[in-house]
């Protein structure tokens, strides 16, 4: 009785407002942080900037020296969360991700429900889907992969979610686990964290067969069908 009763402590305290209250505060902390250095955040994470280091890897060491900073302060709230930056709409963006892990989603939203307005900045919860076009190309160690090449068949499962089997023209048996882990990602990349979370079940990747089978789908179009397939 009294182990039982000594974890039932433990767990009250994990969940204890005091805890809340502690985690607020972190996260207080880091955007009082990140709002005094919002302009120079916002012209390193540029558009002009990123185009610029594509020629300068001094000034693309800066920027990944940044991102790694603000992991490193965004950690001291929570260790699961990694920032990922872009820009578009004329706007920085900074997105946190928890890369898939469901359990932290509600510490995510929460965290960025804090963020103060801060100029040129839009901040978002999780990595949202993004549409992969057909001309993409996306390089793994020496091989070259393009979108509009693949296409899928799916299976939903009892639970909801699917398992997929990615069609690729490359050979992918010498490294069958890496192709899966790739499109693992690239599948949540396109589906968004959050959905891709909930519909992403076993993911498999082969060579293309002399004849592929019949009623496949493109890849491109993966993004639309899905979320359509989870309404």
């Amino acid at each position: 009785m009294k182990l039982v009763a000594l974890v039932l402590f433990q767990v009250a305290c994990l969940t204890s407002p005091a805890h809340a209250d502690e985690s607020s505060e972190k996260a207080k902390e880091f955007w009082d942080w990140f709002e005094l250095r919002g302009d120079r955040m916002a012209e390193l994470f540029s558009y002009e900037t990123g185009a610029k280091a594509q020629d300068d890897p001094k000034l693309q060491k800066k920027i990944e020296d940044g991102v790694g900073f603000v992991g490193d302060k965004m950690r001291e709230v929570n260790p699961m969360f990694s920032p990922f930056f872009g820009f578009a709409n004329g706007e920085n963006t900074l997105t946190v991700t928890v890369h898939g892990d469901a359990e932290y989603f509600d510490d995510v939203d929460r965290f960025i429900a804090a963020a103060p307005k801060i100029k040129s900045w839009n901040f978002v919860a999780l990595k949202q889907p993004r549409k992969m076009a057909p001309e993409m190309e996306i390089q793994t160690g020496s091989t070259k992969l393009k979108v509009g090449d693949w296409n899928y068949s799916k299976v939903k499962t009892k639970s909801g979610a699917f398992d997929f089997t990615i069609f690729v023209p490359n050979k992918v048996s010498d490294d069958q686990e890496g192709f899966d882990r790739l499109f693992v990602q690239l599948l949540t990349d396109t589906l968004g964290e959050r959905l891709g979370n909930t519909v992403i079940g076993k993911v498999r990747t082969v060579q293309n067969p002399k004849d592929l089978p019949e009623g496949l789908l493109p890849f491109a179009d993966i993004g639309a069908d899905i979320q359509k397939a989870a309404e």
